[in-house]
């Protein structure tokens, strides 16, 4: 009774196997039996990705473009904050990585000094030569460590007496809106 089960199951994967074609060696040699099947369906041409003309280059993210020459350098500001003065100097450099380097020093609320620095890329000019948008930056140093937060998006603002203003996404954003002047 066990061999004529053994003998009715492998005459059934048998002739199972006889329907499908071509399409057992492409199945057989994938690499894992839980790899997706083609939603085309048996003897289709497998839906792929879109692939790039050759000589360009697939989905990426835009690169930085270059700084406009009045942005680059060094700025400063400071505010208070009812617990001390606070500084922030943001270095600007011209290159293709278009880097943006942001210090923070100061008191907070508890009388604790801080220092904190972040890094950020520019993302492209947002106006030609009065505007520099900023990605998000993101904290590369703390001094205490509680005391530095990555920061959202924000937009570098030329104004017309050539001090620079920052304007930050996140309106919530304790340094919104300072105003710097150049340093160097």
């Amino acid at each position: 009774m066990v061999a004529g089960g053994l003998i009715a199951g492998g005459a059934t994967v048998f002739l199972l196997k006889q329907g499908t074609g071509k399409d057992d060696a492409r199945e057989s040699a994938s690499p894992s039996a839980s790899a997706p099947r083609n939603p085309a369906g048996p003897g289709q041409a497998t839906p792929r990705a879109a692939t790039p003309p050759a000589g360009t280059s697939g989905p990426s993210t835009p690169a930085a473009g270059p700084v406009p020459q009045g942005f680059a350098g060094t700025w400063q500001t400071s505010f208070d904050s009812g617990s001390g003065a606070n500084n922030r100097i943001i270095t600007i450099s011209r290159g293709p990585a278009a880097d943006v380097t942001i210090q923070g020093s100061g008191t907070l609320d508890d009388g604790t000094s801080y220092t904190c620095r972040w890094h950020a890329t520019a993302s492209g000019d947002s106006g030609g030569t009065t505007s520099l948008s900023l990605g998000p930056s993101s904290v590369t140093q703390a001094r205490p460590t509680s005391a530095c937060q990555p920061g959202s998006a924000s937009d570098l603002v030329m104004l017309p007496d050539g001090r620079m203003r920052r304007d930050f996404a996140d309106s919530g954003t304790k340094d919104a809106s300072l105003v710097y002047r150049r340093t160097g």
